[in-house]
């Protein structure tokens, strides 16, 4: 990956991600690469960085997702409630038809429908729109603008299993700029057994699955496309019942 401003991005490979920390910028933004240019997407942060920082993915093959490890059991504390029961998860979208992708604002539509896909869920208050596809890019989120931009390529080049990571490992990112507090974070990586004072955006030349962001990304998306599996390098994938407690917890499930 290459860090062009201030953020933290994505990364859907176990393939390790290439990458240059440039200057820290205003905005922050969340790159993914694409299938037909093999991208990867990951995060980074400088050491000093501000609030944001943006991270752009290079070319590396996206894999079938594997299935990680269950995540140890999530502790409660004493005599508390509890836990509702969990939001539904959503069925995987099924494959599109090619006229999903031809015609007059086709990305906008197919958008549209991989968004609908994904269980319900609070909005973190951004914008969001899909474009055409951007050369070396899937996705792009812009906490200094309060936005979410998925570029959407073809059928061919871009499943709707793909699709729907690359939007819901966005939101992560977004509600996490927007509704995670600094002690929620800290508490986040405690859950998940992330060493503390781990850098929250990660280092020079970390992948976003490597760091403690991409793995709350990862960990949104599992809930939001009612996955088992994620592509976290730092934790196992929790079992439904943790995930439902972190959702809760974490990611505003009512």
């Amino acid at each position: 990956m290459t860090v062009v401003s201030d953020v933290t991005g994505m990364q859907l490979s176990t393939v390790t991600v290439r990458g240059t920390l440039a200057a820290a910028l205003a905005a922050t933004a969340f790159v993914l690469a694409g299938p037909s240019a093999g991208a990867v997407p990951t995060a980074a942060e400088a050491p000093a960085a501000p609030a944001a920082a943006e991270l752009a993915l290079v070319d590396a093959a996206v894999p079938p997702a594997v299935e990680r490890a269950v995540a140890a059991a999530l502790p409660r504390s004493k005599g508390s409630a509890p836990r509702p029961a969990a939001v539904p998860a959503a069925a995987p979208a099924a494959v599109s038809a090619p006229s999903s992708c031809t015609g007059e604002g086709w990305q906008q539509r197919r958008g549209e429908a991989a968004l609908a896909s994904l269980a319900p869920a609070q909005q973190p208050g951004y914008s969001l729109s899909f474009h055409a596809a951007k050369d070396g890019f899937l996705g792009l989120t812009k906490p200094s603008q309060s936005a979410v931009e998925v570029y959407v390529r073809s059928c061919a080049s871009e499943s709707d299993a793909l699709l729907r990571h690359v939007l819901a490992h966005e939101l992560g990112h977004a509600w996490d700029k927007t509704r995670l507090t600094d002690a929620q974070r800290t508490a986040w990586m405690r859950v998940r057994g992330i060493p503390a004072g781990t850098p929250w955006q990660g280092c020079h030349r970390c992948t976003d699955f490597a760091t403690p962001a991409g793995d709350f990304a990862e960990v949104y998306a599992q809930w939001r496309r009612g996955a088992t599996d994620n592509r976290s390098e730092l934790a196992g994938a929790p079992s439904p019942a943790e995930l439902d407690a972190l959702a809760r917890e974490f990611f505003g499930a009512l």
